[in-house]
């Protein structure tokens, strides 16, 4: 999940700002903006500044790119992470809306440490939660919801499900901006994009030899991989897997990674997290390891991580304060 930057909210001085994150595919970005935006619920296009930003660093601007990978070369997750609480410290009182088995655990603990958090299950029950919260003084919420993700995973990217998710969403944020307190923006933006990768479309490392041999272990998602290799075989299965990926996608050595600029500069103390050989493919396709990963995950239809348009693009919409 990602986090309204909190640059945002200094900026709003008098104001409140509710951010929502939902996570999505590209194709709601497209969907967003033909509505220009959530033209079925009546949003006014005159007050919104719609569009969409693209999450990953190869085409960033090079000073934020350089930003980015200094800060990624020098902080942990838990270092980097402490926004909320800079926020807290500057006066904004931050509160994060989500389900409650979110409060207390480590992502939460690691990622939005510095925020009140306030537990709601529906997304109803969440935009109350949000307007309520901006009324006891949060100048900055953070609402969180992932049906519309969750619907692309099971059901795919444009699917029945995933086309009604959106439109509960789309009513729920007509609801969020009509019930907003004077001098409170909102802002929406989602975490990553997606896209369908078929059954037919997928290659089991554990039952491909010349994929298999010389991994240890198999390491992120089924269109971004790491692979640990055994050792004085990073050579061979370096060029394995560039055989087999071709035009399909991208082929690293961990180091070649950090040269490119995907990542920040290693840092020795983390450079093993990463794998020896590191896979990002760009066709619709995926490479699964059914030794390690669970009948819940092997058929999920929708994926992401790698670096393509449709997996890195996301809506960024925002109505002024009023």
């Amino acid at each position: 999940m990602s986090c309204l930057p909190i640059h945002a909210c200094r900026s709003a001085s008098s104001t409140s700002v509710v951010g929502t994150t939902c996570a999505c595919a590209s194709a709601m970005t497209r969907a967003m903006l033909r509505r220009t935006p959530f033209s079925g619920s009546g949003w006014p296009e005159a007050e919104t500044d719609g569009g969409c930003v693209r999450i990953g660093l190869p085409e960033a601007d090079s000073a934020v790119r350089a930003a980015l990978a200094e800060r990624a070369g020098r902080m942990s997750l838990r270092d980097a992470a402490a926004d909320l609480e800079r926020a807290d410290a500057a006066g904004l009182r931050p509160a994060m809306i989500g389900p409650g088995y979110f409060d207390g655990s480590g992502l939460t603990n690691a990622a939005l440490r510095g925020a009140t958090f306030y537990p709601a299950e529906g997304l109803d029950d969440r935009v109350d939660a949000a307007l309520a919260a901006t009324r006891r003084g949060h100048r900055l919420v953070y609402l969180y919801w992932g049906e519309i993700d969750k619907a692309g995973h099971v059901h795919g990217v444009g699917s029945p499900q995933w086309a009604h998710e959106l439109a509960v969403f789309d009513d729920a944020m007509a609801r969020l901006d009509f019930g907003r307190p004077a001098g409170t923006s909102l802002t929406l933006t989602a975490d990553h994009g997606m896209v369908d990768v078929p059954l037919d479309a997928r290659v089991d490392i554990a039952t491909t030899p010349h994929l298999r041999d010389g991994v240890r272990r198999v390491g992120g998602e089924m269109r971004a991989l790491h692979l640990y290799v055994e050792p004085g075989a990073l050579a061979d299965v370096g060029s394995r897997w560039r055989a087999e990926i071709g035009a399909h996608g991208h082929v690293f050595t961990r180091e070649q990674l950090a040269d490119a600029g995907w990542v920040g500069a290693l840092d020795p103390a983390t450079a093993g997290r990463f794998g020896d050989v590191v896979v990002s493919v760009t066709s619709a396709r995926g490479y699964v390891d059914s030794r390690v990963m669970s009948d819940r995950v092997l058929p999920l239809l929708g994926q992401h991580g790698a670096m393509t348009p449709d997996e890195l693009d996301v809506p960024f919409l925002h109505l002024g304060a009023r």
